[in-house]
């Protein structure tokens, strides 16, 4: 099982979701903490500084791996919004 944190950027757009969103999120970063197979985790292009995308509906969050038990997720947005 990983550990997950959290940047401040992360936590500001977490918190201006609705309740329902919110709640589908946290179930979803509860998945990546247990490192399911069955995820849409994707390396993003510029691949010298490893961070990752994982994919659900219109969601996107990006992460890096900061070491084989930590992960840290930076940015949550819609789709359209966070590339």
């Amino acid at each position: 099982m990983l550990i997950l944190t959290f940047t401040r950027t992360f936590k500001k757009q977490f918190s201006k979701f609705s309740t329902l969103e919110k709640k589908r999120i946290l179930l979803r970063l509860e998945q990546l903490g247990q490192q399911q197979d069955n995820l849409d985790i994707k390396k993003m292009k510029p691949k010298s500084k490893k961070f990752y995308r994982f994919r659900f509906g219109n969601f996107r969050i990006i992460f890096k791996h900061t070491n084989k038990m930590t992960i840290k997720c930076y940015e949550i947005c819609l789709r359209g919004n966070i590339y």
